[in-house]
């Protein structure tokens, strides 16, 4: 298929022209090199990234591409407020810098780092992004996972939602793909924080491009090409509803938030889990836990244990246990979790304070002796690929908020952490205010004992 090698050929180009992969330059570097690497094309729209706004009624700008002059009409991509440039002064620094244009009138609404386009060649501008991309990070790229996206016009988090298919040279059609490796490219869905500023392929500019940076390494690690902007980014928004997370968690007299159990297989999560609940539940709170066996009978029953299937699974637990406190709930999960990054991505769903990490701590000799599935024995025997502390790592946690030993007693084990949220006031009765100034509280709570 010429246009995947075409594709590929494209960005294989960029991302030589840009160094990528070798560690040498800084993200900024890259980005700022960004537009000599793949090119404005002849008669490109003119696109303008906002440095400063003058006081004296000027502005300051660095065109990505096209020209600005006098007569031509500019429109800001956050304020969608227009102008006809007036005046327009280019400087040229000796230093090898970029070139500074001085336009007026200032456009009304825009602060540095906004776009400033041309009227009759309009920007797009989402959260959703349909790209190509080529991938050189030392580890791979999956589904599932965060990354920095470095564009022209801003910096956002990105998440990998959707790997289409990994692009192969020589007339393949895309391949099914579950990650990219160093070296490959691949069609992809990235979901953003926030929306960006993009031109997809028409027009193609400088705004069309990205690069990703993977955070674990901080090393600029793909290069991406905007092909445009799906539909259902335009069409699907948030909806506000009338009672919110407050009003639900003042319905059940509770604080609500997310106990996450992790550590190895045979750890004593589980069984310290449920003791948990069971002293929350005698307490008159309301609960629910999350087990990592139970919900592969069901909601991740199609997923196995790849490092891709666990990514995706831990990103669906997530999903669910952040719909469960907006219910008000405080929600224990119980999973292995073992990659310490996808647990800082489950932190980062939760508002402040929301997120309380349990490291089980517990020796894997310990674990194995226990074995209490015999998982580790037909692991050790090869019968099991991809088994956590065997065959697949786990990242205890840095920094967890309780830590208990997984050889104490399991009561003593959930006395500890009963203890602490008490300490916290976590357990403490919670009461919000409604619009109309009315406190709202929940019913009488069992004695806490």
């Amino acid at each position: 298929m010429k246009k995947t090698d075409d594709i590929i050929a494209r960005l294989n180009a960029a991302a030589s022209s840009l160094g990528l992969g070798d560690g040498a330059r800084e993200p900024s570097g890259i980005l700022a090199a960004l537009p000599a690497a793949v090119g404005s094309g002849g008669g490109a729209p003119l696109r303008m990234r906002v440095v400063d706004v003058s006081s004296h009624g000027g502005m300051e700008g660095i065109p990505l591409c096209g020209k600005p002059e006098p007569g031509c009409e500019v429109c800001a991509d956050i304020s969608g407020s227009r102008e006809v440039l007036e005046e327009v002064r280019t400087t040229v620094s000796g230093d090898g810098d970029a070139a500074i244009c001085h336009i007026s009138p200032v456009v009304q609404g825009v602060a540095p780092g906004d776009v400033l386009y041309e009227t009759a060649w309009p920007v797009s501008r989402s959260d959703l992004l349909s790209a190509d991309l080529a991938w050189f990070g030392d580890a791979p790229l999956f589904p599932g996972r965060e990354y920095r996206l470095l564009s022209l016009a801003g910096e956002r988090t990105a998440t990998v939602i959707r790997l289409k298919g990994r692009l192969v040279s020589g007339g393949v059609p895309p391949m099914a793909a579950r990650k990219l490796e160093r070296g490959e490219a691949g069609h992809l869905e990235l979901s953003l924080d926030t929306p960006l500023t993009h031109d997809g392929t028409d027009p193609e500019t400088p705004l069309s491009w990205f690069l990703l940076v993977d955070p674990a390494s901080g090393a600029p690690s793909g290069v991406g090409r905007i092909r445009f902007a799906p539909r259902r980014a335009r069409n699907v928004r948030w909806q506000d509803l009338p009672v919110d997370k407050a009003l639900r968690a003042a319905g059940m007299g509770q604080r609500p938030f997310v106990l996450w159990f992790t550590g190895l297989s045979g750890s004593g999560k589980s069984t310290l889990a449920g003791l948990v609940e069971r002293k929350l539940q005698q307490m008159g709170r309301k609960t629910y836990l999350l087990d990592g066996d139970n919900v592969r009978h069901g909601l991740c029953a199609d997923l196995g244990f790849t490092q891709a299937d666990r990514i995706e699974n831990m990103r669906r637990i997530v999903e669910v246990a952040r719909l469960m406190v907006d219910a008000g709930l405080i929600v224990l999960v119980s999973f292995i979790s073992p990659f310490r990054r996808e647990r800082d991505r489950a932190r980062r769903a939760f508002e402040e304070g929301e997120f309380v990490e349990v490291h089980v701590a517990t020796p894997l000799e310990v674990c194995e002796q226990r074995d209490p599935k015999g998982l580790y024995a037909r692991a050790r025997a090869g019968r099991i690929p991809n088994f956590t502390g065997i065959s697949s790592p786990y990242e205890p946690p840095e920094a967890p908020e309780i830590r208990v030993s997984g050889t104490e007693a399991p009561e003593r084990m959930a006395e500890a952490v009963v203890g602490w949220l008490r300490d916290r006031g976590m357990l403490d009765p919670y009461v919000a205010t409604v619009p109309n100034g009315m406190d709202v509280t929940g019913p009488d709570k069992a004695s806490e004992g």
